[in-house]
């Protein structure tokens, strides 16, 4: 449980730091084919095509994580390998210039009825 709330944690505070300050921020639950999908939504600049498939190993910084921010390049990753362990995974889909979307899916025990939560 605390590393799968260190994936959500990680993925809010991207979600602020490269959003303008006082957008908002959507994060919704569900459960859907017996499993656990969250997603965090920012309003942000959005991640370039390209990079969509380097964000997740060790030490790559996005253009504009290198322009704009500290970091080391490695929250994704870790955040990919603790979902890997947990037997889930990670997506993301962009829209550059106007944010991205993060989901995030863990194997739930009981799948009964889809349900959603926001």
């Amino acid at each position: 449980r605390r590393l799968v709330r260190r994936v959500l944690r990680h993925l809010i505070e991207n979600a602020v730091k490269y959003s303008p300050a006082g957008s908002p921020l959507r994060i919704t639950a569900r459960i859907e084919n017996q499993r656990l999908l969250v997603s965090v939504e920012d309003f942000g600049p959005g991640i370039e095509e390209f990079e969509k498939s380097l964000i997740f190993r060790k030490y790559y910084r996005g253009r504009q994580q290198r322009d704009h921010s500290s970091g080391t390049g490695m929250g994704l990753a870790i955040v990919k390998a603790i979902l890997d362990a947990h037997g889930g995974g990670i997506d993301v889909v962009s829209r550059p210039s106007h944010g991205a979307q993060f989901t995030f899916w863990l194997p739930v025990e009981s799948a009964d009825a889809s349900r959603s939560v926001s």
